[in-house]
């Protein structure tokens, strides 16, 4: 019996950290810290700005995200701002990344760039505001502000960051909740069996001794 009740202490405490890693991922999961949208639902068009971040360092690179979407056979014209603008702080462009344009699954066409963004000096910088035409209407999303701190004084301001990572909505963030819970099953299953084989040679010995 002491075998047995040793197996289901893993199985509650392997339960427990499963359900620990199952939480984390949730917070993993969630938003953008700075987000703005704008559009027309009700025609279908749509203009995201988003960054992973609200406040970085002066060594570090901002990753910021456009997407737009548009029915099937509508045209949606992105016009970008002049990023490196002082009215928006001094930022400097370094890199642009275009995704070529697909289909959701609510059949609208669905377009994303990524703007990788380094500033110059400390300070508040901003997010400019980003435009978006169908032709008939025009929307623009809201400027947003980046808190840049200066790395003076630190003892080691490391390598130069690079932007942070854009992940496309279909691709996973780690290891889902549910290969936890897999795993957590299957060394349990193994603690059961090694408890129950030394029952059973527990059992063996004493009808021996008799």
């Amino acid at each position: 019996m002491t075998g047995v009740r040793l197996a289901m202490l893993v199985v509650v405490a392997l339960s427990l950290v499963a359900v620990g890693c199952s939480r984390d991922g949730s917070v993993a999961d969630a938003g953008p810290a700075l987000r703005s949208t704008a559009g027309d639902d009700r025609a279908g068009f749509g203009l995201t700005v988003s960054a992973e971040r609200e406040e970085i360092r002066t060594v570090d690179r901002l990753a910021v995200v456009l997407e737009t979407v548009r029915p099937a056979g509508s045209a949606l014209t992105l016009v970008e701002p002049d990023w490196d603008a002082e009215d928006w702080g001094g930022w400097r462009v370094v890199g642009r990344e275009e995704t070529a344009a697909r289909a959701g699954d609510d059949g609208r066409i669905r377009s994303r760039v990524v703007v990788s963004l380094e500033p110059f000096l400390e300070g508040v910088y901003r997010i400019p505001p980003v435009e978006a035409s169908s032709g008939q209407q025009s929307f623009s999303t809201a400027a947003m502000e980046v808190r840049v701190v200066s790395v003076l004084g630190e003892e080691d301001p490391g390598e130069l960051a690079g932007a942070l990572p854009a992940v496309a909505p279909e691709q996973d963030g780690g290891v889902g909740p549910g290969v936890v819970v897999f795993a957590a099953a299957g060394v349990a299953l193994v603690a059961l069996l090694v408890a129950w084989r030394i029952g059973r040679g527990r059992d063996g010995r004493g009808e021996g001794a008799e």
